[in-house]
């Protein structure tokens, strides 16, 4: 196994450490599940610059971890719905407190319901015990510092290509394919420097040195995030809020969208 592939893996080694660990935060659980879906994203952004090496041998393993995440992201867009609320609750918008205390309520209904069919997230914490051992398995020595130089081109292409649609035709969904795209730009580009620090000249020569920096793709990956969050806020709100409030509540939404916003 090459420099760059012994280090690639452990990277991704410590990322599904990650994932396990923020599962079993029992002291927050919140926070937890908010982790353990970082991690599991940064985990299939890092696989994903190998998938040239790995060929067929990663389908499984990224699709069990999709899965995984999936199963976690209710809980994820309860918890961050609630923040969405209360950075509305400025300028003396003090509606905004009791819907993000509703969405507390509500938040912490879904995490009961969520322990009560998988206790203490055991089975998930299997699942990615699993999917470690998946990981290990992977053909690693496939893997060549040109080919993640070749992943990220291919990546950088994809996110300039997503926003170009969005720019022609702005809708819901090609936000949100442009802003998961970022995401996972941002994340590729974070293992990228990661692994150039522990092997340094093995792949100075194949990462990234145009385009846009880690504190850019950073900034649009947060504005595109708080767009995304204020959907998902505008549907919460059926669930939680005054239905004679509900024009109001998502009419300030509306101008939180328009370009020129704090959202837009």
């Amino acid at each position: 196994m090459t420099p760059v592939a012994q280090a690639l893996a452990a990277i991704a080694d410590g990322q599904c450490r990650a994932a396990m660990r923020a599962l079993g935060n029992v002291e927050d659980r919140h926070g937890g599940v908010h982790q353990a879906r970082k991690a599991i994203r940064r985990l299939r952004a890092t696989l994903i610059l190998c998938h040239k090496a790995f060929g067929d041998a990663l389908v499984p393993v990224d699709r069990d971890l999709q899965r995984l995440a999936s199963s976690l992201s209710s809980l994820r867009d309860a918890q961050a719905v609630i923040g969405t609320a209360e950075k509305l609750a400025t300028d003396g918008h003090d509606e905004w407190l009791a819907v993000a205390d509703a969405l507390r309520r509500r938040r912490d209904t879904l995490l009961d319901d969520a322990l009560a069919r998988d206790p203490g997230f055991k089975r998930r914490c299997h699942q990615l015990r699993a999917a470690r051992q998946a990981i290990s398995a992977l053909p690693w020595s496939q893997l060549r510092a040109k080919t993640l130089g070749k992943a990220w081109e291919k990546t950088t292409s994809k996110v300039d290509a997503m926003a170009d649609e969005h720019a022609a035709r702005p809708t819901a969904a090609s936000l949100h394919r442009w802003r998961r795209r970022v995401r996972r730009q941002r994340l590729q580009l974070e293992t990228l420097r990661k692994l150039h620090k522990k092997v340094g000249p093995h792949t100075a020569t194949h990462l990234p040195h145009k385009g846009k920096t880690l504190h850019e793709l950073t900034r649009l990956a947060n504005e595109l995030g708080f767009r995304q969050d204020l959907q998902v806020l505008r549907t919460a709100l059926v669930q939680v809020a005054d239905p004679a409030r509900l024009p109001h509540l998502r009419g300030r939404i509306r101008d939180e969208l328009k370009p020129g916003s704090r959202g837009g």
